[in-house]
């Protein structure tokens, strides 16, 4: 290794650990009438916390809103020293905030904040997943009326499922429509949501319950057939079928399914 590449490795290494009395770079840093060593090297370390802290907050602007951006540079700065960069594609650092928000004090107090990132997140995911097509109502139009119990669906590529136990998804929604966001509350109930891409816009809504036990199924492999049959021990039997199609339709026309096809 080339002196110049050794220095260069000695800096990247002090900055990324966020040391400013790290021996290693401190020694090999010219002295001079300025600054000392270790105030000069404190300088690129602050700016590239700095910087991650600026990255998480533009990837969760409603969280930074939420929180307000004295908390929120708080507890960006706490994420950075407890989930250094391991990545060069920014795009990537802040995978690990919903986690980080559930598992340390003072945040896990207010569980709805790690429900909001996790709306977020999944969107992003969603946005950026593989670009498949997505079936629609047409495909099934040729269908003979005996075939449809035996349909198996295939969710799109970029479908995503979150289990709310708070109000996040209100809360997300009132700050996404510039509305003050309603107190937060712990629900009695979880909230399915899912989440996905329609054409090129990353979309999030919540599911009733017989409708996500319903998709959680489709996406095992269960047929249509017996998709109805479970509606029907879920409620009112003799709708169980419309609902059903109901549900069939909706995920059709939203571009949840990339296929629908007779097993």
């Amino acid at each position: 290794m080339s002196r110049l590449a050794e220095l260069q490795s000695l800096l990247q290494n002090g900055i990324l650990a966020g040391d400013n009395e790290c021996d290693g770079v401190l020694a090999v840093l010219r002295t001079g009438n300025g600054a000392p060593v270790a105030e000069r090297f404190g300088i690129y370390t602050n700016a590239y916390r700095a910087r991650l802290v600026e990255i998480v907050g533009k990837d969760h602007e409603l969280l930074v809103e939420y929180m307000g951006e004295d908390l929120f540079n708080r507890m960006a700065l706490e994420y950075v020293d407890a989930h250094p960069s391991s990545t060069t594609n920014a795009r990537y650092y802040s995978r690990n905030l919903s986690l980080f928000l559930a598992e340390n004090e003072p945040y896990k107090r207010w569980p709805q904040m790690a429900e909001i990132v996790s709306i977020q997140t999944a969107l992003d995911d969603a946005f950026d997943s593989e670009d498949n097509l997505a079936a629609g109502l047409e495909d099934l139009s040729g269908l003979a009326p005996e075939q449809w119990a035996g349909l198996v669906f295939e969710p799109h590529s970029s479908v995503r499922t979150l289990e709310a136990t708070t109000n996040a998804f209100e809360i997300w929604s009132a700050l996404k429509a510039g509305h003050e966001a309603p107190p937060p509350e712990i629900l009695d109930t979880k909230l399915t949501l899912i989440v996905w891409r329609q054409d090129l816009t990353p979309k999030v809504r919540p599911q009733g319950y017989e409708e996500a036990m319903l998709w959680k199924e489709a996406g095992r492999g269960v047929a249509f057939g017996v998709l109805c049959e479970m509606a029907a021990t879920f409620d009112q039997p003799e709708t169980a079928a419309e609902r059903a199609a109901s549900y069939l339709a909706g995920w059709l026309n939203a571009g949840l399914l990339a296929s629908a096809r007779t097993c």
